[in-house]
């Protein structure tokens, strides 16, 4: 085991800009790949050999400066660590890089230090988590960790700062879980209002979507039942939501897509409705890219079709969602995730 588990957790200073961004967006849309980038003057600064040390899978945690003490407010488990030019950074991660427009987030890359024309030094994080007020870790004046002009640092599992540390994380982290989806992270405001309300019609919904759509996924034309499933175009707040018109078979690989905003549809006319993939993930989708512009196989009474309302909310909101910033603002690093710690 030892062989396998990361033998390395970093600890990320992070501004509480950046922590503002990333936990407005955390709260609506759940957990997911987040970036934390350095330009190649702070990674001289951190020590670039830290960069060697990020293996896949290590705990990464993130500290906010709150009236003058350091506290933990939340972590992730890296992905990978790439080097990343400023644009295409945006295009793939957008406001889960800490930033609510592409313009803040190449005024940061110069102030500090870097240009849009030199490489970032990315870490890519997933299964993100955020703690309520009550669960941050206030960093024990024992453990003098002498970040001084540094932004990150790096542990030894084995030292005592990381072994206190990694325990206490992780066992305020369990308390968020969500048991139930695929890595039981936090899912987000936007699953939970679509499936808190619904469990008591959503049988009944499925059989009659699935026959109005001739038991096919509308875009792949899959018949293979155990993969299709109801892919809502609106949150879905209560059971009147699950009507045809808010909903779209779907083989399940398709549905997350559309629920991730990688694609969505759009009315071509009256008569027609065709998908959309993201322009900016057309390069990472491979084969998902031949759907781009295909019709929507929808039901023969053109009244239970998807309505145009319901696509252009799904298309304003939820499409490309990565590029918007959360629809909640956390005003205050001190008070976040207020609302999350009546829910979880």
């Amino acid at each position: 085991m030892s062989e396998i588990f990361p033998q390395k957790i970093h600890l990320f200073r992070v501004s509480s800009e950046w922590y503002q961004v990333v936990a407005d967006n955390y709260l609506v849309s759940g957990s997911q790949a987040i970036n934390c980038f350095f330009t190649s003057k702070k990674d001289q600064l951190n020590n670039e050999s830290l960069a060697s040390d990020a293996e896949p899978g290590s705990l990464t945690l993130f500290s906010v400066d709150i009236d003058g003490c350091e506290y933990i407010v939340g972590g992730a488990f890296l992905l990978s660590h790439r080097n990343i030019m400023p644009e295409r950074c945006w295009r793939n991660m957008g406001v889960r890089s800490g930033f609510k427009t592409f313009e803040d987030f190449i005024n940061a890359v110069e102030k500090e230090g870097g240009n849009k024309d030199e490489a970032l030094s990315c870490y890519i994080l997933n299964s993100t988590f955020l703690f309520t007020h009550a669960n941050m870790i206030k960093i024990p004046d024992e453990f003098s960790l002498h970040y001084e002009s540094r932004t990150r640092l790096s542990f030894d599992i084995n030292e005592p700062f990381a072994r206190y540390i990694m325990k206490i994380t992780l066992d305020r982290r369990s308390t968020q879980l969500k048991i139930g989806n695929a890595h039981q992270d936090w899912s987000g405001l936007y699953f939970l209002t679509s499936h808190s309300r619904s469990a008591t019609y959503a049988a009944t919904a499925f059989a009659q979507l699935l026959n109005l759509y001739n038991f096919r996924c509308a875009i792949t034309g899959s018949e293979a039942l155990p993969v299709l499933d109801v892919a809502h175009i609106r949150s879905l707040y209560d059971d009147s939501f699950n009507y045809p018109q808010n909903c779209i078979i779907m083989r399940n690989d398709m549905h997350r897509l559309f629920s991730a905003g990688y694609i969505t549809a759009n009315y071509k006319n009256d008569d027609k409705i065709v998908v959309e993939i993201s322009k900016s993930k057309l390069s990472v989708l491979g084969d998902y890219a031949k759907y781009d512009g295909c019709l929507l196989s929808l039901p023969e009474d053109k009244s239970l079709w998807p309505s145009k309302e319901n696509l252009e909310w799904h298309h304003e909101v939820r499409f490309e969602n990565w590029l918007k910033q959360g629809e909640f603002s956390i005003a205050d690093p001190k008070k976040h995730m207020h609302r999350l710690s009546k829910i979880c």
